[in-house]
């Protein structure tokens, strides 16, 4: 399980490395910054609160969204249920 946190705190430190204008990530991007495989990748995210996934199937911190979306933005995609 440690192993699960410790890849979980390297991938939100590259997320945290990006331009403020490439906070969204694919899970191929993430799989090949970290050397995890595809399918952990997924794991990570979809088991892990730390990390939201947009409509397009990229993902991002909720810190970094957050952070980095205005409130229109987040508002607009709230209604359109877009962030899960």
């Amino acid at each position: 399980m440690e192993n699960k946190k410790e890849m979980i705190n390297s991938i939100i430190k590259e997320f945290e490395r990006t331009k403020k204008d490439n906070y969204w990530k694919s899970i191929e991007e993430v799989s090949k910054i970290t050397g995890a495989k595809k399918n952990e990748v997924v794991n990570y995210f979809e088991t892990s609160d730390e990390f939201i996934r947009n409509s397009v199937g990229k993902y991002t911190t909720r810190g970094l969204y957050e952070k980095n979306t205005s409130f229109t933005r987040k508002l607009i995609d709230q209604i359109n249920n877009r962030i899960k």
